[in-house]
């Protein structure tokens, strides 16, 4: 077999995985691929009372490296949003929030919560680039595609956060609606 054919079909066994997998069917191996099924560290803003190391205003992965520092600008690629409302339970409590991932299972919330309405949030996943003068060994970008190295994580994002972020996105969607969301970033 020549070279330029066995190139070829080598590029398209590595297409059609690839596309199996995005879509969640099973691979060759079997194996099916569910959101809910993958490790998703969270990502952090640090605050001025934080705990975690770092610059304020920095976005932190897994409460330990620095992403990036506030002011920064880096191109992301978003993966996934989710919206969600959290009863609006007061900061230091003990007491975990409930969770809704619909409008029914909201207002049945809301009709017994002490806490009054529910605060409304989004989870939003993407990855980000590792930049050119990043350690390579580096293990947070750690998802190759292409030939760049991405780290991945999620963001929960509420109140001002959800206005310019969440909000921002689906505004983008509504009048781009054949685009997919990580078209414009």
């Amino acid at each position: 077999m020549s070279s330029v054919k066995e190139k070829k079909q080598k590029e398209e066994i590595v297409k059609t995985e690839s596309a199996e997998i995005i879509t969640g069917q099973a691979n060759n191996g079997g194996f099916v691929v569910s959101l809910e099924d993958v490790d998703i560290p969270r990502l952090n803003v640090i605050q001025k009372m934080s705990s975690i190391e770092g610059p304020v205003g920095g976005v932190v992965i897994d409460k330990s490296d620095v992403l990036f520092e506030k002011g920064e600008r880096v191109d992301v690629i978003i993966g996934h949003t989710k919206k969600g409302w959290r009863e609006n339970v007061p900061f230091g409590s003990d007491e975990m929030p409930r969770l809704a991932w619909s409008e029914s299972e909201r207002a049945e919330i809301e009709n017994d919560s002490e806490y009054g309405k529910m605060v409304v949030f989004a989870d939003i996943t993407f990855l980000v680039p590792q930049p050119e003068d990043a350690d390579s060994e580096n293990d947070i970008y750690q998802y190759p595609i292409g030939d760049q190295n991405y780290a991945l994580g999620v963001i929960n994002v509420s109140k001002d956060g959800y206005k310019f972020t969440y909000k921002k996105l689906n505004t983008f969607q509504l009048f781009n609606s054949s685009l997919p969301i990580s078209a414009k970033v």
